[in-house]
């Protein structure tokens, strides 16, 4: 046998490009638990016992789903640079029944393991896979600082993650406790996502076209799961070296990079999606998508701070300024009205300095 290493396909990869920030203080599992469903009807019946804290299973007749909790109490009303999920999910038993994979989710907890935390609703943090008996386990390490600061400015005081494997068969499989933690770094992000429709206050998609998970826009007519929107560079007026990429848009259209000079906490449906920016606009670039992606700027566009000054809009260093990418969506989905033939990402909030 081989091992596999995952760097985890978290859904939150663009969410956070912080600024240097001190090192991350390291929170591992309050507790651990396996909750048993038997016969599968989406609920926890019962708690597997030890040795099977971590057993993760998937079967026509039954399903076991490894939880734990994180105790982050001591970060509550604080902001967070960052934040980390670490861990490794290892063979029980080395049956070969194909590619195993696996949704990780997030959870406000209560510290105590709940039967009802089989069923409790989560946010889609990432996934993972291996194929038992070629690969022994694998490691996963998913971005989860929008989520986990969400949870934390909700109240909550224990952050709970849940293990479900999504192949069926998917038998058996553990999620290692003791390789497991939470990677938390206080302060702000330079760079932070938000505006996920139908989560933290935010209003739902006007479509039935939700998310498929976090730091997503609704979804569109080519069903991506909605499309992202991250960023790479320094948002730094003396060396701007910002660029915005999107991913999970159509495979191609029209695209309009959008800045605003404020956020509106609930969004505002636009087109067949939700928008997050508002104040004065300025629509930066307009670039086509290229299998459902764009980047601005590009090789001779105007940075995005020169860009926003020639619109009338100079940035100030402290200042913030929020963005978002909306595009083309001919494809009217869910009864929304005719006219409804755009959509667009989630949100950034960026710190200028």
């Amino acid at each position: 046998m081989t091992r596999s290493t995952l760097l985890g396909s978290a859904l939150l990869a663009f969410s956070v490009l912080a600024s240097a920030a001190p090192l991350p203080q390291s929170v591992t599992p309050a507790f651990a638990a396996s909750i048993h469903d038997e016969p599968v009807d989406g609920i926890g019946d019962s708690f597997n016992a030890t040795p099977f804290e971590g057993l993760i299973r998937t079967q026509s007749t039954r399903a076991d789903r490894a939880i734990q909790e994180y105790d982050v109490s001591a970060f509550a009303g604080q902001s967070i640079a960052s934040a980390t999920l670490v861990g490794r999910v290892a063979v029980n038993n080395a049956f070969d029944n194909g590619v195993r994979t696996f949704d990780f989710k997030l959870y406000a907890g209560n510290g105590v393991a709940d039967l009802g935390d089989y069923q409790i609703s989560a946010t889609l943090v990432g996934t993972g896979q291996y194929h038992p008996p070629i690969d022994v386990d694998f490691t996963y390490q998913f971005d989860v600082t929008g989520t986990v600061q969400s949870l934390l400015t909700g109240g909550a005081n224990f952050v709970g993650l849940r293990v479900e494997g999504s192949s069926n068969p998917n038998f058996p499989n553990i999620l290692v406790g003791t390789d497991c933690h939470l990677d938390l770094v206080l302060g702000t992000p330079a760079i932070l996502s938000f505006c996920t429709p139908g989560s933290a206050g935010v209003a739902a998609c006007p479509c039935s076209n939700p998310p498929a998970g976090a730091d997503r826009g609704c979804d569109n007519s080519a069903a991506t799961g909605g499309a992202s929107l991250g960023a790479t560079g320094t948002a730094s007026l003396a060396n701007d070296s910002l660029v915005f990429t999107t991913a999970g848009q159509r495979p191609n259209g029209t695209s309009i990079v959008l800045q605003g000079t404020s956020s509106v906490a609930a969004g505002a449906v636009f087109g067949q999606g939700i928008r997050c920016v508002g104040g004065v606009l300025k629509r930066l670039y307009q670039k086509s998508a290229v299998s459902g992606s764009i980047s601005a700027p590009a090789a001779g566009d105007a940075s995005v701070s020169a860009r926003s000054a020639q619109l009338g809009d100079p940035l100030v260093a402290g200042q913030h300024r929020f963005y978002s990418v909306y595009y083309r969506d001919p494809i009217v989905l869910g009864g929304c009205a005719a006219t409804a033939t755009f959509n667009t990402t989630d949100a950034l909030d960026v710190a200028w300095n």
